[in-house]
């Protein structure tokens, strides 16, 4: 790959992330989706092996 080719591709790698990538949500728009219903906050937790998990938000499932 040459120069040019490269140029060329990192300016279209960039556009499309540009596009298509929207990164993380904020805070506010994570609460909005619990309010909602699409998401469920899963609060902090020991496991029974002593492994403590952070909370996080997962997807509600569907039926």
């Amino acid at each position: 790959m040459d120069d040019d080719e490269r140029l060329r591709y990192s300016a279209h790698y960039t556009n499309y992330k540009n596009q298509h990538q929207k990164g993380m949500p904020s805070k506010a728009e994570l609460q909005a989706r619990v309010f909602v219903g699409d998401l469920i906050y899963v609060n902090n937790y020991t496991r029974a092996d002593g492994t403590k998990v952070n909370g996080y938000y997962r997807r509600r499932v569907k039926y």
